[in-house]
């Protein structure tokens, strides 16, 4: 979420699970880690220039 807009939406968990959109939207590979997932939430550092 680089773009403050959208990052400036209020988001709350509601408990619904969550769907694994790869195949089915276009996602970015690149972003994904070695396992394929895409949890970057804590692993970004300042030099992180991706997307």
């Amino acid at each position: 979420m680089s773009d403050p807009r959208v990052a400036a939406i209020p988001a709350a968990d509601c408990g619904e699970p969550l769907t694994d959109v790869r195949g089915t939207l276009l996602v970015d590979d690149r972003r994904a880690d070695a396992t394929g997932s895409y949890a970057h939430g804590t692993g970004a550092t300042a030099t992180d220039t991706g997307p």
